[in-house]
C-alpha cells in the first residue's frame, strides 16, 4: 500500500516552539526554568517523527526500495541542516579567534571540527570530568544534540532500507531499537551518567519513539479526526494529558545527575501524545497552531543554533557577570539572527533548485570549516596573536593530578576514604601535624603548605572532589559524601593534630553546618582550627580574563593585578565565614584580603609561564599556592 502524503501539522511546529523556548530560557535564566533542558528531548521525538514519516512514505512507494530514496533523503537533510550550521560555526570561530586564549581557541577548534563532522557528542562524552564542566565557556556545547540527530539521520534510513529489503515491518524495528536503547540507558546512567547524557546509544530511544508515532499516527489521526463527540473527547484528552506530562517534565526535572533516566519519559511520552492527538484537539488548533508559536517553531532550528554562542561569548568576553538585562538583549538578538538566517540563508538554499550540486557545495564548505578547526587545534590555538609573555602563560600546563597527589590524597567521586594515605615524611613523631581538609580548593593549598612548612610539619592531606569539610552535607550532584568527612573527623579525633586547616569553594555549598563542624574539630582537642576563605574567582577563568585585558588594551603592559573580571561571591561570603570562625573558636584567613588591594587582585607572581596565581576560575597553581600560604599568619 502506498503511504499517504505527509500532511503539514502546524501543532508540531508549535511543539517545536515550546521546546526551543524551554531550552533558551533554561540557558539564559537557569534558575527561572531549571528543567528547560528537557526541550532537547522534545526535539528528539519530533525529529524521529518527522524523519520517519518521510522515510516510511518514500520506502512504501512503488519502486521505493532502492538507494535512490536514501540519496534523496540525504540531499534534503544537507540542504536543511548545513546552511545555518555553517554560518553559526564560522561566526563562532571568528569570535573565538578574537576573544579566546590559545588554549581556549584550541579547544573550540577541536569542537568545531567535531561539530562539523557530527561527532561532538562523542567528544564531549569523552571529556566529562571534574575540570571539564565550565559549560558557559563552551560556545558549541549545545551542538551535541545535533550530532545525535545527524547520527540517527545517517543510520536510520539504511536500517529502514534493510528492513524493506527483508520485508520486515517498520514498527517492530522501531520498537525493538527503542527498547534496547531505553533499557541500556537505564543501566548505564547509574554508573556513567555524565557521558551517557551525550551518546546516541542512550538517546536513540527518544528518536525511536518518534518513529513509532510516525507509524501509528495515520491510524490514530484517522480515528480521532473524524466527526463524533467521543472522538473530540479522546483527542482533547490525549492532547491535555500530553501537555501535562510535558509540563511536569519541564517544571519537575531539575538538577537530576542521572538524567536521562525514567523521568525522561515525562517529556518524551507527553510529546508523543500531543503529536498523536492531531489537529482535532482544541489546544492543538487554538494554541499550538497560533501564528506566533508556528512562527517560532519555523525558526526554532537557527534559534537553537544562535542563542547559546551569544550567551557563552558574552560570558567569556565580559569583565563582569552577565546581567539579566544583557541576557534578555542577547535572547532578542538570537531571535533576530534566527529569523535572518531562516529567511536569507536556510530557506533559499533549502527550496532552491540544482539537484545535488548545492549539497556538494555545502559538504565542501563544511569540510573547510572542519579543516580550519583542525589547523587551529594543531597550531595550539595560534598563540602568535598575543605578546610573548602571554604566549608563555598559555603554554604552561598545570599538572594538578600530580601536585594534588590525586588518587591517594585527593580522591575522586567514587573512591572511599580508606584510599587516603601519607608519605613517610608526614609520619614523623618529631614534628607537629597539620591536617588539610576539604575539596579541590583545599588540595590546591597543599603545594604551598609543603613548600613553606614541609620541613617542620607533617602535612596530612585529606581532600576529595566536590566534598567540602561540612559534616552531614550531601551534595546534590555527587551523591553521599558524608562518609569521607566522618572518616576524616574520626581520624582527627584519634590523631589530635596541632593544626587543622579547612578550605573549600564555599560559595557553591550550603555552609549552614560549617559552624558545627568547626566546633566538633575544636572539641576533639585540636589546638589551632584554621578556616580559609574562598580565593578570588574569575568569570571564565583567570587566563581568559587576562586575555580579555590584552584584547581591550593591546598596547598596555601585562598587568600584575586585575580590577575587573572577578566574581562577587567570594567577597560576599568572606564576612560570613569570618563570623562563623569567630563564633566557633576558630581562626580565619581571607585569601581575598591577602591577594586584594585598591588596584585589584594579584594575578601573577612573575614573568614565567607558571607564574599565574590561578590556572582556571579559582584553583591555585604551585606558585600561587606557595605565595598565598607564605602570607598566612605564621604557624
Amino acid at each position: 500500500m502506498v503511504a499517504p502524503k505527509l500532511r503539514y501539522s502546524p501543532h508540531v511546529d508549535g511543539l517545536r516552539a515550546v521546546a526551543v523556548a524551554a531550552v533558551v530560557v533554561f540557558h539564559a535564566f537557569p534558575r527561572l526554568l531549571p528543567g528547560g533542558f528537557v526541550g532537547v528531548d522534545v526535539f528528539f521525538v519530533i525529529s524521529g517523527f518527522l524523519i520517519s514519516s518521510i522515510l516510511y512514505r518514500e520506502f512504501e512507494k512503488p519502486g521505493g526500495r532502492g538507494l535512490r530514496v536514501i540519496g534523496a533523503f540525504y540531499n534534503r537533510r544537507i540542504r536543511r541542516i548545513f546552511p545555518a550550521l555553517i554560518v553559526v560555526l564560522a561566526a563562532c570561530y571568528l569570535l573565538g579567534f578574537r576573544y579566546l586564549v590559545p588554549s581556549g581557541l584550541s579547544q573550540l577548534s577541536l569542537r568545531l571540527a567535531a561539530a562539523a563532522g557530527f561527532f561532538l557528542n562523542v567528544l564531549l562524552a569523552r571529556d566529562v570530568g571534574y575540570f571539564n564542566n565550565d559549560a558557559a565557556s563552551n560556545p558549541l556545547l549545545h551542538l551535541w544534540s545535533l550530532s545525535v540527530e545527524e547520527q540517527f539521520y545517517i543510520a536510520w534510513p539504511l536500517a529502514l532500507w534493510a528492513a524493506s529489503r527483508l520485508r520486515v515491518r517498520f514498527l517492530p524495528a522501531a520498537v525493538f531499537l527503542g527498547a534496547c536503547s531505553y533499557f541500556w540507558n537505564l543501566h548505564r546512567v547509574t554508573f556513567q551518567a555524565e557521558s551517557s547524557f551525550f551518546l546516541i546509544q542512550t538517546r536513540v530511544w527518544e528518536l525511536s519513539l518518534g518513529a513509532v508515532v510516525a507509524d501509528l499516527f495515520p491510524q490514530i489521526d484517522g480515528a480521532l479526526g473524524g466527526k463524533g463527540r467521543w472522538r473530540a473527547v479522546a483527542s482533547n484528552a490525549l492532547s491535555l494529558l500530553g501537555l501535562a506530562l510535558l509540563g511536569l517534565g519541564i517544571f519537575m526535572i531539575r538538577g537530576n545527575p542521572f538524567y536521562p533516566d525514567a523521568w525522561a519519559l515525562l517529556p518524551t511520552a507527553g510529546t508523543a501524545m500531543v503529536i498523536c492527538s492531531g489537529e482535532a484537539a482544541w489546544i492543538n488548533r487554538h494554541l499550538l497552531s497560533t501564528r506566533l508559536l508556528v512562527g517560532v517553531g519555523l525558526i526554532s532550528y537557527p534559534l537553537y543554533l544562535w542563542h547559546w554562542p551569544l550567551l557563552s561569548f558574552a560570558h567569556i568576553a565580559s569583565t563582569e557577570e552577565v546581567t539579566d538585562l544583557l541576557r534578555i538583549a542577547l535572547v532578542i538578538a538570537a531571535v533576530g539572527l534566527a529569523w535572518l538566517t531562516y529567511r536569507f540563508v536556510e530557506t533559499p538554499i533549502r527550496r532552491g533548485r540544482g539537484g545535488f550540486l548545492p549539497s556538494v557545495l555545502l559538504l565542501a564548505a563544511m569540510a573547510v570549516i572542519a579543516n580550519v578547526g583542525l589547523y587551529s587545534y594543531w597550531q595550539k590555538g595560534i598563540p602568535g596573536r598575543f605578546p610573548r609573555i602571554i604566549q608563555e602563560l598559555w603554554d604552561y600546563h598545570y599538572a594538578f593530578p600530580v601536585q594534588w597527589r590525586e588518587g591517594r590524597n585527593f580522591l575522586d567521586w567514587e573512591q572511599p576514604p580508606t584510599y587516603f594515605g601519607d608519605d613517610p615524611q608526614d609520619l614523623s613523631k618529631d614534628k607537629p601535624t597539620l591536617y588539610l581538609w576539604g575539596d579541590s580548593h583545599a588540595a590546591g593549598l597543599f603545594p604551598g603548605f609543603r613548600a613553606v612548612y614541609g620541613d617542620r610539619l607533617n602535612i596530612r592531606q585529606r581532600t576529595a572532589a566536590a566534598t567540602p569539610p561540612i559534616l552531614g552535607l550531601t551534595t546534590e550532584k555527587w551523591n553521599e559524601r558524608s562518609a569521607v568527612n566522618r572518616y576524616v573527623l574520626e581520624e582527627i579525633k584519634r590523631e589530635r593534630p596541632k593544626y587543622v586547616v579547612l578550605e573549600a569553594n564555599w560559595v557553591v555549598y550550603d555552609i549552614s553546618g560549617l559552624g558545627a563542624t568547626l566546633r566538633a574539630v575544636k572539641a576533639s582537642g585540636v589546638e589551632h582550627v584554621i578556616l580559609v576563605g574562598t580565593v578570588p574567582e574569575w568569570a571564565g577563568g583567570l587566563p581568559q580574563q587576562l586575555c580579555n585585558f590584552v584584547v581591550r588594551h593591546p598596547t598596555a603592559p601585562i598587568p600584575t593585578r586585575l580590577s575587573s573580571g572577578y566574581t562577587k561571591e567570594p567577597l560576599l561570603i568572606d564576612g560570613v565565614l569570618r563570623a562563623l570562625a569567630e563564633q566557633s573558636g576558630a581562626e580565619y584567613v581571607s585569601p581575598c584580603a591577602i591577594l586584594g588591594s585598591s588596584e585589584g587582585f594579584l594575578i601573577r607572581v612573575g614573568d614565567t609561564g607558571d607564574s599565574l596565581i590561578e590556572f582556571d576560575y579559582g584553583h591555585l597553581t604551585v606558585k600561587g599556592s606557595a605565595y598565598l600560604v607564605a602570607q598566612f599568619p605564621r604557624l
